[in-house]
């Protein structure tokens, strides 16, 4: 038996602002990220890398080596993003702390604001715990909510 998804009712709305900036040579796109009653900026690399499409995804928190604790984007199936890597496969897309664009091959990171001017994210580590916090608290393997991509 499955887990019922329709009991999974939290959800965050990414809209990308269309604001493109430039950082150490490398493309960043800026958007806002609702969640519940805030708004936090984001960042995303811009250029030849994937990004999320429009629609509705499920959110699943886990523990990177690299990253610490993160939310992973479905990559497949009927809730998943479907984005194709090069190689074939779907993406990887996670939800993590970044300042800059090029912390980021894909993903998509929040912060509490943006310096225009130096072109970096602000306080990225505690927009990932306003999302936490969200989401009830990070549980490993726990199914959050949802992401919808306007």
């Amino acid at each position: 038996m499955g887990i019922d998804l329709s009991t999974i009712t939290k959800e965050v709305t990414l809209k990308r602002t269309g604001a493109v900036f430039d950082k150490n040579s490398v493309v960043g796109k800026r958007g806002m990220l609702t969640v519940g009653s805030i708004t936090l900026e984001t960042i995303e690399r811009g250029g030849n890398y994937v990004s999320l499409p429009a629609g509705k995804f499920l959110l699943t928190m886990t523990k990177d080596k690299n990253r610490g604790q993160v939310f992973i984007v479905q990559p497949d199936g009927k809730y998943g993003h479907n984005v194709p890597t090069l190689e074939g496969g779907k993406a990887g897309i996670m939800i993590h702390a970044a300042d800059t664009p090029d912390d980021l091959t894909g993903c998509l990171a929040p912060g509490r604001s943006f310096d225009a001017t130096s072109g970096t994210l602000n306080q990225s580590s505690e927009a990932m715990s306003d999302l936490f916090t969200y989401f009830g608290g990070f549980g490993e393997t726990k199914l959050a909510g949802w992401i919808v991509v306007e």
